[in-house]
């Protein structure tokens, strides 16, 4: 569980299926990881480590407090790419 959270802490994270496969994590690791907090879930296969998450949560909000947001400023400023931005933005 813990390589699992620790693949899951770039601002870009790999599929999650593939990437809890790769390092030996069940489901039900992942659930757990998921219900304890440790990862954040936005889709299906898409999930983040929560501490990156919270990074990147904390940046838009910051940026939205100066004056409105736009995916690619926000794209811009966090060096990762519109489909990942996106899915923070619509969560948030």
């Amino acid at each position: 569980m813990d390589r699992l959270e620790a693949a899951l802490a770039v601002k870009a994270p790999p599929p999650l299926a593939e990437t809890a496969r790769a390092v030996g994590c069940s489901p039900e690791g992942v659930r757990a990881l998921e219900t304890a907090g440790r990862i954040v879930r936005l889709e299906d296969d898409l999930a983040w480590a929560a501490t990156t998450y919270r990074d990147l949560a904390k940046r838009a909000l910051s940026m939205a407090a100066a004056g409105p947001l736009s995916p690619a400023a926000f794209r811009d400023a966090t060096g990762t790419s519109r489909r990942y931005v996106l899915v923070v933005l619509e969560d948030l």
